[in-house]
């Protein structure tokens, strides 16, 4: 994993993952929003009402958020819920 540039070994410290750059973080955030059109194509036809509620309701509470924390705690329902 350290020759693939994916973690960072740290003498007496152990090894940690290895940071983003830029160019890494746009690629990443690019593919995530290709994968979730095509997650979402596949699941509108089984969404029901009370998903939508509660789907509008996350995207309201990550719209409010003030902190990553935030965003995060509203967010997570999203994801693992569906």
């Amino acid at each position: 994993m350290e020759a693939q540039h994916l973690v960072v070994a740290v003498p007496r410290r152990g090894v940690r993952v290895a940071p983003l750059d830029a160019n890494s973080v746009k690629e990443i955030a690019e593919m995530r929003a290709a994968l979730e059109v095509v997650a979402l194509r596949n699941a509108a036809p089984r969404l029901t009402a009370p998903h939508l509620a509660r789907i509008e309701l996350a995207l309201i509470e990550g719209d409010n958020a003030e902190t990553l924390q935030e965003f995060e705690a509203a967010n997570a329902p999203f994801i693992t819920r569906w």
